[in-house]
């Protein structure tokens, strides 16, 4: 159901502080609070007056035709009744009055009752013996009227009424309690009588005393949510519920939702629970899917007290069951066999559609995480592996993701002889080695010059290289390699070649000779190209 909700109070009721804000006995002239009047003018006017004729607690009370053109009486022939002392006064004991034909008389006064208050309750006394002046209309009648306007001269003739004389003969006084109307602002004691003077009659009408009117002090609670996350991944969530004010042993708690800003708020309630009726505390709540809820309370108390509805909501929390999704995108020179012959930027981007990206956390390699707050630089070669995932403000975390192969080659190999700067060889054949490597995308070719030459390309797997028909004096070599990016490496190596019948052989250098390969040449051989170099 949709607020706004009748809801049913509580019947168990303690006792409320109760305020008199009229009372009056009608004692002495008639009360100038009181307006009063006739509305039937058929037979003139006939206003409510006092009179010491009878009354209840004192030796007045009110009489519904005491002045006016009324010539009914008993005890006393031929007098003028208007003409006896202040026509505001009342009348003569000894003079019992009977009520005119054509009546609609009235006496109206205004509550002046302070804000806060509720409640209102009427009770009076009253003494009626009446007839019946027209068959149409049935006994002529005493009635009490109220309204809620809030004008300080009301209509009336728009009064409602909200009690009437049952009996023709009351057979004595009669205590009477009406509940008025909530928010009354004016009362109003009446009596009406017909066209005709009832069979049987004249009759002696009303007379009323004791008018008073208390109002309950109106008993205010106040609540509010509190302890309610922003967010949760969970399908129940729970929070407190603080009440303040007038709270009593029966005092409940009503809740209030909607989701996703739609419709009007719902009260809560569970199979268990299908009066939404809760105690004060912490109170569960069942969700009903994903979205955006809006919850309000509304306390009453055991006396009638009862929390206005509110126009806005204490509290919102989202209900996000569903796991952010991140992707990611790379930015980099991307060359061949997909190595990366610059520094890479990672970009992360995480959606969520309900709590919102709380954190985006990565890692490279199986490292340590770290949270991702802008792009990520990757310069180091070699082949790594980067890892993230993201997580919303409910705690939903989504799965990692791996993203493999991301190969960087930014520098060429490693070139280094094995010979030192500035060695010395003697006079002949020269095996230089050097040492080759590229921790990324390898070895691609090699190449040599000697001497400013053209270069000499040579296999990749060649660590070695053999010089010949040097002379005597200063050289040098130039190394170049290129690895499978493209990315070069050149080492240059000064040497000097000696007379071989002069120099003594190298020592101490780091010169490296291709063993292997002169012991495979026969010495015969060897000898024949020596021959050949010298012709």
């Amino acid at each position: 159901m949709s607020v706004p909700i009748l809801g049913i109070l509580p019947t168990s009721v303690g006792a409320a502080e109760t305020q008199v804000i009229l009372s009056d006995d009608f004692e002495g002239r008639f009360p100038g609070e009181w307006s009063r009047g006739d509305r039937n003018e058929a037979s003139d006017q006939d206003y409510w007056g006092t009179t010491r004729y009878t009354s209840v607690s004192s030796s007045q009370s009110v009489y519904c035709a005491a002045i006016g053109e009324n010539s009914q009486y008993d005890g006393a022939s031929n007098v003028d009744i208007k003409g006896i002392g202040d026509p505001f006064w009342a009348s003569p004991s000894d003079y019992t009055l009977n009520y005119d034909t054509n009546m609609d008389s009235y006496m109206a006064r205004e509550l002046e009752a302070d804000e806060g208050l509720t409640s209102m309750t009427l009770s009076f006394s009253y003494w009626a013996m009446t007839g019946s002046s027209q068959t149409s209309l049935g006994d002529d009648y005493l009635w009490v009227s109220a309204t809620t306007s809030i004008d300080r001269s009301p209509d009336l003739t728009a009064f409602n009424e909200v009690w009437r004389q049952t009996a023709s003969d009351s057979s004595g006084w009669r205590s009477v309690t009406v509940e008025l109307p909530q928010g009354t602002t004016w009362i109003s004691i009446n009596f009406r009588s017909g066209p005709v003077t009832p069979e049987g009659g004249p009759y002696i009408g009303a007379y009323v005393d004791d008018v008073q009117v208390e109002a309950e002090e109106m008993s205010e609670v106040f609540s509010h949510i509190t302890d309610l996350p922003a967010s949760t991944n969970q399908t129940s969530f729970s929070f407190s519920v603080v009440v303040e004010g007038d709270v009593d042993q029966w005092t409940k708690v009503e809740i209030y939702y909607r989701i996703n800003g739609i419709g009007d708020f719902k009260q809560y309630t569970t199979a268990s629970n299908p009066m939404g009726r809760w105690e004060v505390g912490t109170i569960t709540f069942h969700t009903m899917g994903n979205g955006q809820y809006e919850l309000f309370s509304r306390a009453y108390n055991g006396l009638w007290s009862r929390e206005p509805i509110k126009s806005s909501a204490d509290a919102t929390i989202i209900v996000d069951t569903v796991p952010p999704a991140a992707t990611h995108a790379i930015s980099g020179t991307l060359s061949s066999g997909g190595w990366y012959s610059s520094a890479v930027r990672v970009f992360i981007n995480a959606t969520d559609d309900r709590s919102g990206i709380l954190s985006i956390s990565y890692r490279w390699d199986g490292g340590q995480w770290a949270q991702y707050r802008g792009p990520v630089t990757m310069e180091e070669d070699g082949d790594h592996v980067l890892q993230y995932y993201a997580t919303d403000y409910a705690g939903n975390s989504q799965a990692v993701r791996t993203v493999s192969n991301i190969r960087l080659d930014r520098l060429g190999p490693t070139v280094t002889f094995e010979a030192t700067q500035g060695c010395n060889f003697p006079h002949g054949d020269i095996t230089i080695g050097f040492d080759l490597s590229d921790l990324a995308s390898g070895i691609s070719n090699i190449g040599y010059s000697v001497d400013g030459g053209m270069v000499i390309s040579l296999p990749g797997s060649v660590r070695q290289i053999t010089l010949t028909g040097l002379g005597v004096g200063s050289h040098s070599i130039v190394l170049t390699a290129r690895d499978g990016v493209g990315n070069p490496s050149q080492t240059l190596l000064q040497f000097t070649v000696g007379d071989a019948a002069e120099d003594d052989p190298v020592v101490g250098t780091a010169l490296t000779v291709a063993m292997l390969a002169v012991i495979a040449f026969p010495l015969a051989g060897a000898a024949i190209m020596l021959s050949r170099r010298k012709s």
